[in-house]
């Protein structure tokens, strides 16, 4: 009897010892759920109450983000267009100092697209130009000071040297003139070597907007006949004359080449500003506005021009 009661005694507790070890596992289970959901639930309501903000607000927020912004080069340059607008929100003051950094370190960012695999990056040096052109209006400035006496040489030339002054090329916006002048002079000569449809030149890019340095440079300059180029090599020997009277360290020739090109007035101005146009006529300045948004240098196209006599 004993033994038979003890059995079912036997089977009792250990029945009652699994049902407690069951309760326990359930128990922790629950606890270590209720402990990551509630990390999980705080994370959320952190989240929601603080959204995430936009993506310039962050790259854009101070000088330094905008120089390694720029320094990193873009697809599109849309970027460029996103730093200008962020500027536009910010204190006069902070605009000034923001500028007045892309100016110091503009010779440091890359011309070209430092991601050799990648042919349409945007260079960090276009998207300064795109940035500076967007903010400063250079095309307005010149207008003003047009409209308040000043030739258009003379509004020229103190836009230009401010910027040379900034970005620290070396050089002056009297030495552009003298290449100008150099190339009028000239092309009556070549115009009687060829013998053909009436010569015109434009000069634009960097070194006339002032932002070049004679070490690294080149000149770019658009001719509407191929035979010219022959006349490359002593275009660049007279343009180092006239720089190396011109400037107070002697500069070799090789230092500043003439890049030439096919392209129009307005594919210069699509970045910055002055464009010389020189005809048999004369020589003519044309003053761009910034061009419409765009992904890629072809997308940039120029909305406005104002064209002035330059003499």
């Amino acid at each position: 009897m004993r033994t038979a009661q003890q059995g079912p005694n036997i089977r009792m507790n250990k029945t009652t010892t699994e049902g407690r070890s069951r309760f326990s596992s359930v128990y922790l289970l629950a606890t270590a759920f209720a402990l990551l959901v509630t990390p999980l639930e705080l994370l959320a309501a952190k989240t929601a109450a603080k959204p995430r903000a936009p993506f310039c607000k962050y790259v854009f927020s101070d000088e330094s983000a905008i120089y390694k912004t720029l320094k990193s080069g873009s697809d599109t340059y849309q970027t460029a267009d996103s730093i200008a607008k962020n500027l536009q929100k910010v204190s006069a003051k902070k605009r000034s100092e923001t500028i007045e950094e892309i100016f110091v370190r503009y010779r440091k960012l890359p011309k070209k697209n430092v991601i050799p695999t990648q042919i349409a990056r945007v260079g960090g040096r276009r998207l300064a130009d795109r940035v500076l052109t967007l903010t400063l209006r250079y095309d307005l400035e010149f207008a003003t000071r047009v409209s308040s006496g000043s030739s258009p040489k003379e509004a020229f030339k103190a836009i230009v040297n401010d910027q040379i002054a900034k970005v620290g090329g070396g050089y002056s916006a009297d030495l552009i003139a003298d290449i100008i002048e150099m190339l009028r002079t000239d092309l009556p000569k070549k115009q009687a070597e060829l013998n053909g449809y009436p010569l015109k030149f434009f000069v634009g890019g960097s070194f006339v907007n002032g932002k070049a340095d004679l070490a690294d440079s080149d000149l770019d300059l658009s001719i509407n006949n191929a035979s010219l180029v022959r006349a490359n090599d002593e275009w660049e020997a007279k343009v180092a004359e006239i720089l190396r009277k011109g400037v107070s360290t002697p500069r070799p020739a090789s230092n500043l080449k003439i890049e030439l090109h096919g392209e129009p007035a307005s594919f210069y101005g699509a970045l910055n500003p002055f464009v010389f146009e020189i005809t048999q006529a004369g020589v003519k300045l044309h003053v761009y506005g910034p061009a419409s948004p765009g992904e890629t240098r072809s997308d940039l196209e120029a909305r406005s021009v104002e064209i002035y006599p330059w003499d």
